[in-house]
């Protein structure tokens, strides 16, 4: 018999599972860690992770219901200038938070940093109803809640990944992609109908109290000691390190033509009905998360590095029939449903591939690496093909994005022995 708090202690089957990284060492999708994880039986969905999804829908409502209403306010203040520049005072302090995150989610238990992440999002909102015609006070409460975000996107990553069965990673992340593909749906329109039916005050303190919501529930999460502290890799070592830096590369490309795509396309389709941007922006959404989440679902079964390429060559083609100029009504659709296809499986095989080639000690530093990558990605395309609007028109900007994709697909399988480099960071 084994006695308590001795090492071989056995554990109890209904014990929830620590939010500590968990160890394997058999790569993502691979045949050894489906027959040693998918056991039958397995519980998947337990009260923890089903806490951690709630916990990303929550945390893109609440950021999702003002990215149309902070620029509107911003602007009525400050002109068109500060509309850019309040998504710049949300972005650029995500990013630089994110490059400290694998040293905090090393150091803090897990409850704490999603109460923390979520109340910043969350209790500013209240300095935006306060006083709204303030562009000084706008633009510092987004910086404070751009830190929140930064924080809040890690964690939930991180923390979904750990919680996963291993053979069931892709299933869980892209359950939750979907789950953050939802609010873009619903939040913008209902933060805009609030904004112009009862006011600024309304939209910011309905933001406010989804903020509020997820600390609170972030409380109900297990907060157990780490069993040993890993020591954090360096951030920027590890992205240009062998194991992340081919698929940290090409897909903050991929993220690139997305920016670009996402931030132009109602300046480029300018007709209304089924060749309007909206209807371009509605496919390439809706495709993206459903790709998502079904690219999860595939991972598990064939492994990430199966969907890249599909992923690339469909994302390749949507991309070269919205350069086209081609704006019939059923061209700007195809175009939104193979980008908005390929962009999902890239997503999902991406971050899964970037988990597997990484040592799980620390779940924390690939997922850090990812989210820099579709947020410094997204941002810089806006920023990149703005530039190149402004010297050879928008005709001239739209078709830089196809050859960005044709360059991705090159990265992928100009690769060399991608599973060797994964063996090598995780030995």
């Amino acid at each position: 018999m084994v006695s308590p708090g001795r090492r071989g202690a056995a554990v109890s089957p209904a014990r929830q599972p620590s939010l500590q990284p968990l160890r394997r060492t058999k790569p993502h999708g691979s045949p050894a860690v489906r027959k040693t994880h998918g056991v039958e039986g397995e519980r998947l969905w337990t009260r923890d992770l089903v806490f951690v999804l709630a916990g990303v829908f929550l945390l893109f409502t609440n950021t999702t219901g003002l990215v149309s209403v902070l620029p509107v306010v911003a602007g009525e203040s400050g002109g068109s200038s500060a509309a850019g520049l309040v998504t710049g005072c949300f972005y650029f302090p995500a990013v630089a938070t994110q490059l400290q995150m694998p040293w905090v989610m090393n150091r803090v238990r897990a409850r704490w940093v999603l109460v923390a992440a979520f109340s910043l999002l969350g209790l500013p909102c209240v300095f935006y109803a306060i006083a709204p015609g303030s562009l000084a006070l706008v633009l510092a409460t987004t910086a404070v809640r751009g830190i929140g975000f930064g924080i809040a996107t890690v964690a939930v990553g991180t923390l979904a990944a750990q919680l996963a069965p291993p053979a069931r990673r892709g299933t869980v992340l892209g359950v939750s992609g979907l789950l953050a593909g939802i609010p873009p749906v619903f939040a913008p329109a209902t933060g805009l109908w609030l904004l112009d039916g009862v006011g600024a005050k309304a939209a910011f303190l309905a933001a406010g109290a989804v903020g509020v919501v997820g600390a609170v529930l972030s409380l109900a999460l297990h907060s157990r000691p780490a069993a040993g502290r890993p020591r954090p890799e360096g951030l920027l070592r590890a992205i240009v390190g062998p194991a992340l830096r081919w698929p940290f590369s090409w897909f903050l490309i991929v993220s690139l033509t997305r920016g670009a795509a996402v931030s132009f396309v109602p300046l480029w389709l300018i007709h209304g009905g089924w060749a309007s941007a909206s209807t371009y922006l509605l496919v390439f959404g809706t495709l993206a998360y459903l790709a998502r989440w079904g690219g999860g679902r595939l991972v598990d079964r064939y492994g990430a590095r199966r969907l890249v390429v599909p992923g690339a060559v469909s994302s390749l083609a949507g991309l070269v029939l919205l350069a086209s100029g081609n704006h019939a009504g059923g061209a700007v659709v195809a175009a939104g449903l193979l980008f908005g296809l390929g962009y999902g499986l890239l997503a999902t095989s991406s971050q899964l591939d970037m988990l597997s080639r990484w040592s799980t000690d620390s779940f924390s530093v690939p997922t850090t690496a990812w989210n820099i990558a579709i947020d410094f990605g997204v941002g810089l395309g806006g920023v990149f093909i703005g530039l190149v609007a402004s010297i050879g028109g928008y005709s001239a900007a739209f078709w830089v994005l196809p050859v960005a994709m044709a360059f991705v697909l090159a990265l992928i399988l100009l690769e060399p022995h991608p599973d060797r480099t994964g063996a090598e960071a995780k030995g």
